[in-house]
């Protein structure tokens, strides 16, 4: 089961939705109950989901975000609405040696290693 999911009110009609970013078949999926509402299929694994309101002017019509790789896919009233790439970031061999010995640290170690 993905950890990639949230409830939101998707139509601003008190009737929240379950919205998964399933990272074994990449899509994005919509459900209401056991039904599923909505389907897209995504360009990779996705990494991140959210939902937020653009405005404070009713209806209230969240927009749902799914982070893929360097890039945040934007759906609006169940279709894709934008894509935004985020540039790649270059890092020092320094802390590319620090991001890979953090999982094997113990906490003092990692205290150490982050400053």
């Amino acid at each position: 089961m993905t950890q990639l999911m949230c409830l939101s009110d998707l139509n601003d009609d008190g009737d929240y939705k379950l919205v998964v970013a399933d990272h074994k078949t990449n899509k994005l999926k919509v459900y209401m109950g056991t039904s599923t509402l909505y389907q897209a299929d995504l360009k990779s694994k996705p990494i991140a989901l959210t939902t937020y309101v653009e405005t404070n002017k009713k209806p209230s019509i969240p927009v749902i975000v799914v982070a893929c790789e360097n890039s945040l896919y934007y759906f609006k009233e169940y279709n894709p609405y934008q894509k935004f790439d985020l540039p790649n970031i270059e890092f020092s061999d320094d802390e590319r040696k620090i991001w890979k010995r953090l999982p094997e640290a113990d906490d003092q170690t990692q205290n150490d290693l982050v400053e």
